[in-house]
């Protein structure tokens, strides 16, 4: 469990680090384009947003060394009796296992939420809105849509992704009819576009990554851009001028101040106060006509955005230090000269790696434990690098991690010489 976690907060760290990376390149670019393109600024926003959550590490392949990730790390406090019951975990064991017990508190409190949300519900009243069907027809949407009037928002929201539901708050009926249609028509858009699909893959973002401050910007980004793109969608599909729609998000701007429930998948023509009146002002200010066509040029950025996406997530951690070298020389790990080293003609690409014969329970067996370091309850975990002979003999061998105590280091290196190797 403790490898477990220790790999799960490398993976974390690195997904962190990655994700700063990404923003520093993205956001100067969105800056750029998000007055008159929303759609590709919000395509790159989703990019840095799916990069953080795919963990994914691709290797690529070298033909140098043996590789440790085709050996396991053996820790040999855990092969000797006496021992073996002590139960020490790292800090960043601690640390990762903090926040596997945070994501999935944050997980089911969000279900939670959305579950009782979904309960007020059932007393909601469906409504038949005039102009529905002739909305419905324009964004090509040929699912049931259902339109529900409901005390239990304060904005409306569109949940579902294969049977829609567009809630309409309760204060809103007090206005004519086709009043309304600017609020539905900008739900449709979301329905059309399936936003709920990316909402929902935001608050998982959220969760997995609560502690970085970056989480909340990209959301917020992204947030911003869906709903310019639905506003415009709106705005063709009705044919209003820009000033007209401006009202219809004033009118709703006090709404938007007021709490509501924590909802997984819902699309919100009124999300936060500052991106409402960034909407406003975007429609106000010397509006220029808004592309929602990506073009060749912005296909080639974000071409260029996933080659980057796909380098980073490659590494090369099969390169280890370099034993070729020729002569004898001082090795600092293992604080003794080495042998000479071989030719490096000797270092051949395998298709299979070296194994023990009878397998790692063999080198298990061989290792026997220091005495002092039992006595004193010393543990630690060694990484050896060996080169193993054509005829399947032990060669030279390197500390590259070792423990603490000495003893440990050349206990794991005669445990490797005393085991016979498949070539």
């Amino acid at each position: 469990m403790s490898d477990m976690m220790d790999v799960s907060l490398q993976m974390l760290w690195r997904q962190s680090w990655q994700l700063v990376l990404m923003v520093l390149i993205v956001w100067p670019i969105a800056q750029l384009s998000q007055r008159r393109y929303p759609r590709f600024a919000y395509v790159l926003w989703l990019m840095v947003m799916i990069k953080s959550l795919v963990p994914f590490q691709f290797t690529l392949p070298t033909a140098t060394l043996l590789n440790l990730n085709t050996l396991p790390a053996i820790n040999i406090t855990e092969l000797i009796v006496g021992v073996e019951g002590a139960v020490n975990f790292s800090f960043e064991t601690i640390f990762a296992m903090l926040w596997v017990a945070i994501v999935i508190f944050l997980m089911l409190k969000l279900v939670l939420n959305e579950f009782r949300f979904l309960k007020t519900l059932e007393a909601a009243e469906e409504l038949e809105l005039p102009g529905l069907d002739g909305l419905l027809e324009k964004f090509k949407i040929n699912r049931t849509v259902r339109i529900l009037r409901s005390s239990e928002v304060s904005v409306p929201q569109t949940l579902g992704i294969r049977n829609p539901v567009v809630i309409i708050p309760e204060a809103q009926f007090s206005r004519a009819s086709e009043d309304l249609l600017p609020v539905v028509a900008h739900e449709l858009a979301h329905i059309q576009r399936r936003d709920m699909i990316a909402i929902s893959t935001q608050a998982v973002f959220t969760i997995l990554f609560f502690f970085h401050p970056l989480v909340h910007f990209v959301n917020r980004w992204m947030d911003l851009n869906r709903e310019r793109i639905c506003d415009e969608m709106a705005m063709e599909a009705l044919e209003l001028k820009p000033k007209s729609y401006g009202r219809e998000l004033l009118t709703h701007l006090e709404a938007s101040l007021r709490p509501h429930p924590e909802i997984i998948v819902s699309g919100g023509m009124f999300m936060t106060k500052k991106n409402v009146l960034k909407r406003f002002e975007y429609l106000m200010d010397g509006r220029e006509k808004i592309m929602l066509k990506i073009k060749h040029g912005q296909k080639l950025i974000i071409g260029l955005l996933l080659l980057g996406m796909v380098i980073l997530s490659c590494s090369d951690e099969s390169a280890l230090p370099d034993l070729g070298a020729t002569g004898s020389t001082a090795d600092p790990l293992l604080n003794k000269t080495s042998a000479p080293a071989v030719d490096e003609d000797v270092f051949v690409e395998y298709d299979t790696p070296p194994e023990p014969i009878g397998g790692y329970q063999e080198i298990m067996k061989a290792v026997v434990y220091p005495e002092p370091a039992r006595e004193a309850g010393i543990e630690g975990t060694v990484i050896v690098q060996v080169l193993i002979n054509k005829d399947g003999s032990t060669g030279m061998t390197k500390v590259l991690k070792g423990a603490e105590d000495a003893s440990l280091n050349e206990a794991a290196q005669a445990a490797l010489k005393d085991v016979k190797w498949k070539p």
